[in-house]
């Protein structure tokens, strides 16, 4: 059931001035548009601080905007993927989502928008997650049977909003890819609507290409975790993780995926460069905690130590 849930699990999209109408009339200066992706450029290299003030303003200025309130869940989930995992965050980011669906709902279903369809997607993923986080399958399946409502609603429509290229490729390929892998989710599978695996890569490729920050992002993310976990193919991820690293060298989830990439194909000095990229950036980095630091450079230590052990085990054969 993982598999389908990682499937469903969808990232926020910065809205056009046209798509906020809905909710704000927007400033004719773009300030708005600004000002988010702005803000996911600090979420993206870990500039926390930033991130927290932009989502302070965000929440102050357009506090009826659905994005504002998906800026804040993103900024609190990228704090909790990074190792500031307390009672606290999570209360924060639970808020986040309950606020945004409340806002949502307060729109009839025959009226919704494109970019209502794509929030209540994420509304439904961001709950499941958190309920696969707490080992809750029964309530995930019940948010992830809510999102594919809304992803139905969206299919053929990609051309027409960008971010459905991102939702549905994620879908093809996830969905395809548990019907060859998983037959003991048939029984569930089976009552989803059906799923081209090249039709998924198709898509998750054209959204690296687009102009927006977020799209572009997790589109190389997907990609890359798709090759290193899902296909093994892990020379197919290096373009990924290394645009991912270059773009923000602060990011230290994006780092260490580089470093376990570069780990299974067993390249020494890219390795060991690699690391230390990871060691400079992390302990240079102000905005984040303690617990941040050590978060993921406890998990390279440990991988660097196999690593060398097992090199040390093949010289003595």
């Amino acid at each position: 059931m993982k598999i389908v849930i990682a499937a469903l699990f969808f990232t926020v999209i910065l809205t056009s001035p046209k798509e906020l109408s809905a909710y704000e009339q927007p400033d004719t200066s773009g300030k708005y548009q600004k000002l988010v992706s702005k803000g996911f450029l600090f979420i993206y290299n870990n500039e926390f601080k930033q991130a927290d003030s932009t989502a302070t303003s965000l929440l102050t200025n357009y506090p009826k905007n659905p994005t504002s309130h998906f800026f804040y869940v993103n900024y609190y989930w990228w704090k909790i993927l990074t190792g500031d995992d307390t009672k606290e965050v999570r209360k924060k980011f639970i808020t986040g989502i309950l606020i945004e669906k409340k806002i949502l709902d307060k729109k009839e279903k025959k009226s919704l928008s494109y970019e209502d369809i794509f929030n209540y997607m994420n509304v439904y993923a961001y709950q499941a997650r958190m309920d696969l986080i707490n080992n809750n399958y029964i309530r995930a399946v019940s948010h992830v049977d809510k999102c594919i409502g809304y992803l139905k609603l969206s299919f053929q429509h990609e051309n027409k909003y960008d971010a459905f290229y991102l939702t549905s490729g994620l879908y093809h390929y996830f969905i395809s890819r548990a019907h060859s892998h998983y037959p003991f989710l048939y029984p569930y599978l089976i009552f989803l609507p059906p799923s081209n695996l090249e039709k998924g890569f198709q898509y998750l490729v054209k959204c690296t290409a687009l102009n927006n920050v977020v799209l572009q992002t997790e589109a190389n993310y997907f990609l890359m975790k798709i090759y290193y976990e899902e296909e093994k193919e892990y020379k197919k991820a290096i373009p990924y993780a290394e645009w991912l690293s270059k773009t923000y060298p602060k990011n230290i989830l994006y780092n260490y995926m580089y470093l376990k990439i570069l780990l299974n194909l067993n390249e020494k000095n890219a390795v060991e460069k690699q690391f230390q990229k990871l060691i400079i950036q992390t302990a240079q980095n102000d905005e984040l905690t303690e617990n941040q630091k050590k978060h993921y450079i406890n998990f390279a230590k440990k991988d660097m130590e196999n690593y060398y052990k097992e090199l040390s085990s093949e010289k003595q054969k």
